[in-house]
């Protein structure tokens, strides 16, 4: 595995993983890639361990190689590029918000009563309660902070709230009986994508296990429901992929 995927998977700081790996020298070797790997006598070492403790001789799970914890890392590590992802992000989903007409409560998306510029500030707004959210929990649950490109880093996390108006910006003049039920899908897939991306991000920049990160992205899940369902009963607003089904059919 490369650095970024050892730092996405164990949770550890920057300094302490190097820490370990230097520790660990001779044990742990660098292939010509410099990804880390076990040395033969690392190998060994495993085994008569897992000897021992009864602990199957299997290589560990890769399941969270698929998850860009990498991308959180690298943002972390440059706060120009992590500024600029987070106002490009931002930016866009302020534009699809506008042109789609819809506004990002939190997590949900819906559509307003409210004037065109409330519904674009509301994505950028959402992104920041995302961000205070995640420090404030991350330093009540492990007391731990982030950097000031950590918390940027945040802005990847809501990459998968740029689709559902861009779907509806891209088909909303168009019109089918199917087209009801592919918007909410789609806004079920966006919102599974993006608890797994807030939780990879939590995982990653406060080194947090990613099962207690999902936790407290499922918490979140359920304020902004709530929120949503308040708004939703005070006449705000309503449900973005019944409105648009409405509207098409």
């Amino acid at each position: 595995m490369g650095f970024s995927e050892l730092r996405a998977d164990t949770g550890l700081p920057v300094g302490t993983l190097y820490y370990h790996l230097d520790v660990l020298r001779g044990l742990v070797t660098q292939d010509p890639s410099r990804r880390y790997m076990l040395s033969r006598e690392g190998q060994k070492l495993f085994e008569s361990f897992a000897d021992k403790e009864g602990i199957p001789h299997q290589r560990p799970s890769r399941a969270l190689r698929i998850l860009p914890g990498w991308a959180f890392v690298r943002l972390e590590g440059s706060l120009p590029l992590a500024a600029f992802v987070w106002v490009a992000v931002a930016a866009l989903g302020g534009g699809l918000s506008y042109t789609g007409g819809q506004a990002l409560i939190l997590m949900q998306f819906g559509v307003s009563v409210f004037p065109d510029w409330v519904d674009v500030s509301l994505f950028p707004i959402s992104m920041v309660a995302f961000l205070l959210f995640c420090l404030g929990a991350s330093y009540l649950v492990s007391r731990r902070g982030a950097s000031a490109a950590g918390l940027l880093g945040s802005g990847v996390a809501y990459l998968p709230y740029l689709i559902f108006p861009a779907a509806t910006t891209m088909f909303g003049s168009m019109v089918g009986g199917g087209l009801g039920l592919f918007y909410l899908l789609l806004a079920i897939v966006v919102q599974g994508l993006a608890l797994v991306l807030g939780a990879t991000y939590m995982s990653s920049t406060y080194g947090m296990r990613l099962e207690r990160s999902l936790l407290l992205q499922l918490l979140l899940y359920v304020v902004a429901t709530a929120a949503f369902s308040v708004l939703q009963y005070a006449g705000l607003i309503s449900e973005a992929w019944r409105s648009v089904a409405q509207l098409i059919l």
